[in-house]
């Protein structure tokens, strides 16, 4: 029996670090988005409401759902792809603004 408690209370322990060390990365996550020029503040709202939600688990010691960790990098993933290509359209309209400038020089050097 003691072997079994034993155990248990491992898995408890290891739950509660791995828990601890997804808070503290949301942490990072959450500075790192509000310290950009532009933040998106309903993400950063959304990632600091995961972050309470994954306090109390800590806290009362239960476990999350089978689909909140994966949820949690869902999320992460699908805003780095979002503002990945907020970058790639600027990059394009930044280019499509150059040729016309460079066409209107040409035209005027004409």
């Amino acid at each position: 029996m003691y072997l079994v408690n034993n155990l248990i209370e491992e898995n408890k322990k290891d739950m509660k670090n791995s828990y601890v060390k997804l808070h503290r990365d949301l942490d990072t996550q959450i500075q790192a988005l509000e310290s950009q020029p532009h933040p998106n503040l309903s993400f950063i709202t959304d990632l600091k409401k995961k972050k309470l939600q994954l306090k109390e688990h800590i806290e009362l010691g239960t476990p999350l759902s089978k689909g909140a960790i994966r949820k949690y990098d869902s999320m992460i993933q699908s805003h780095k792809l979002s503002e990945k290509n907020k970058r790639r359209q600027r990059k394009i309209v930044k280019h499509q603004h150059d040729e016309a400038l460079r066409k209107a020089l040409s035209q005027l050097a004409s």
